[in-house]
């Protein structure tokens, strides 16, 4: 069950989820998928993963690499319902690449 933590200095919602805590925040980012890049949003992220839409969303199991900030970073398709995707990353965040994106969300949110 989720619970509330206020450990983060941002306004954002936060949910302790099944592997961490998650963030929900609206970030346009880019996927490399089969060698062709995939303009996606991130929906909620943690350490670990993120979920996901795009208009051509990645099938379960699908390996592919999230591009931000000039880095690839690697993850695997772990659900997909029509374009929502969930996504585990292959190594957890860094803690600077975590605060870029969570600090990339649109002012007001």
């Amino acid at each position: 069950m989720p619970v509330a933590s206020n450990r983060c200095p941002t306004k954002a919602p936060i949910r302790v989820h099944r592997s961490g805590e998650r963030v929900d925040l609206a970030v346009d980012i880019t996927i490399l998928r089969r060698g062709k890049q995939v303009r996606a949003r991130i929906g909620n992220l943690s350490a670990t993963g993120a979920s996901a839409t795009a208009a051509f969303a990645p099938g379960p199991k699908e390996a592919i690499h999230l591009l931000w900030n000039g880095q690839a970073i690697g993850c695997h398709v772990i659900w997909a319902r029509n374009n929502v995707f969930g996504l585990k990353f292959d190594r957890p965040l860094s803690a600077p690449i975590l605060a870029s994106m969570v600090e990339a969300k649109p002012p007001g949110d």
